[in-house]
């Protein structure tokens, strides 16, 4: 059984063809409509105006409903911002520990169902939600019920966006990274890496192209500092970008190498193997496949200044403010949706 699958094809003949023959072995449905549904996803192309946009009508709504949030009142970020205290010789997070209240196992299910369904969401229309929704997995296995405080802000903000819309644009498909790091933002001293990829080329400070994979996810290994998380967040977001080449070459789009945009110029020295930093020996010797990659001529990778980088909003909470002007960046004025 096989449950939705999109074909490309040239000419009508090719596509009656391949519909004959897959009718002559299976029971199959057909929908050539512009307008359409895969895995979920409200595909409407509008081939005139030279874009395509992709959607979920209806999927926040449902969801509220399923957890008794219908009617809460609506927030303008999905997580709740902790400014840092500055003078303080360090900047730390809430010491880890065992719950103070643990979750029972119904409340548990509750929290693994909440985060199953807005993972979803978020990875397929609207990443502004995909940093909240990781950060609350991480804590699930040792959440107690102050869980539920960050819960309710994840549906405050989905109540108030209910309709995000990915805008995909015509481009060269060739892919582009953006990489970015947080140093001993998560528990257990450990730090976030975020990706953004998009295809097409964007101008330094311009609007991209919707992105085709983005990630926030906690460094597995316990860095000694901000240029190794940064150089951890290159090797992670390189090895989820090779999978994505590979595809693309498939499909008949052969890659040049991939750049990938870092904001740390220490990292950024060690992946092109330009300078050596004193203490790099503690780095995980794993991150540097990433040098490897670059003389094999899969990647490059550049410094470019942090308020360009497209990544940096998936690696820590943000103040509403900055969240707010994250989301004006994708926002089509003419049609008033929120462009993710």
């Amino acid at each position: 059984m096989v449950d939705d699958f999109l074909v490309k094809y040239k000419t009508p003949e090719s596509a009656d063809h391949l519909k004959a023959t897959l009718r002559s072995l299976y029971t199959i449905t057909v929908d050539t409509a512009l307008k359409q549904k895969y895995v979920g996803i409200t595909i409407d192309y509008c081939k005139d105006k030279g874009y395509m946009d992709l959607s979920m009508p209806g999927y926040v709504t449902n969801a509220l409903t399923r957890f008794g949030k219908l009617d809460i009142k609506g927030a303008n970020s999905p997580i709740v911002y902790t400014p840092p205290v500055y003078g303080a010789k360090s900047q730390t997070i809430p010491a880890d520990g065992p719950p103070a209240n643990p979750l029972t196992e119904a409340q548990t299910t509750t929290v693994q169902e909440i985060i199953g369904v807005f993972l979803y969401y978020a990875r397929a229309v609207d990443p502004m939600m995909l940093t909240a929704v990781n950060k609350l997995g991480s804590r699930q296995a040792t959440a107690d019920t102050s869980i539920f405080k960050d819960t309710d802000r994840l549906f405050q903000y989905a109540s108030r966006y209910r309709n995000a819309v990915t805008r995909i644009r015509p481009s060269d498909m060739q892919l582009n990274i953006h990489s970015d790091a947080s140093y001993l933002s998560e528990s257990k001293s450990r730090s976030r890496a975020g990706g953004f990829m998009y295809l097409g080329h964007c101008p330094t400070g311009g609007i991209p192209n919707a992105p085709v994979a983005h990630l926030s996810t906690s460094i597995s290994t316990v860095v000694d500092s901000a240029a190794a998380a940064e150089y951890a967040a290159l090797f992670i977001n390189a090895q989820a970008a090779t999978a994505l080449r590979q595809t693309l070459v498939a499909l008949g789009y052969p890659q040049k190498a991939s750049p990938i945009t870092c904001d740390n110029m220490c990292a950024v020295g060690i992946a092109n193997n330009s300078f050596t930093q004193k203490r790099s020996k503690t780095i995980d010797m794993r991150y540097h496949w990433i040098q490897d990659q670059i003389v094999l001529g899969n990647f490059t990778v550049t410094w470019e200044a942090g308020k360009f980088n497209l990544a940096d909003f998936f690696t820590k909470a943000h103040p509403v403010s900055h969240h707010l002007d994250m989301m004006k960046t994708y926002i089509v004025p003419e049609e008033g949706v929120l462009i993710s």
